[in-house]
């Protein structure tokens, strides 16, 4: 159990808020096993993730903005997830007006 642990703490976890960044993509930091993502399209993104076998939770934050709370797991699995964004989500788009930040 501590391995796995060890795994989705010092190696997922950081994968994937590293991939968040690198995508401009706002999200809540957590001391768990998960992260609450803020997508464009949240829900859209939800059914497309669960069509390749990914399953997230869609919800709102106290504000009622909808996203993505996104459990981490294996190395490997959020290997598989990162890739799979890849494919869904569009390409950078230099036009794209900056995000605001929520962090």
């Amino acid at each position: 159990m501590t391995d796995f642990v060890d795994e989705v703490n010092k190696r997922s976890k950081p994968a994937f808020e590293s991939y968040l960044r690198s995508r401009d993509i706002d999200f809540w930091p957590s001391s768990a096993n998960y992260i609450f993502c803020y997508f464009d399209e949240p829900v859209v993104l939800e059914k497309a993730l669960r069509s390749k076998n990914i399953l997230v939770r869609p919800k709102k934050d106290d504000a009622g903005t909808m996203g993505l709370r996104v459990t981490i797991g294996t190395v490997e699995q959020t290997d598989y997830l990162i890739a799979t964004l890849n494919e869904l989500l569009p390409k950078e788009d230099a036009t794209r007006p900056a995000k605001k930040q929520r962090l």
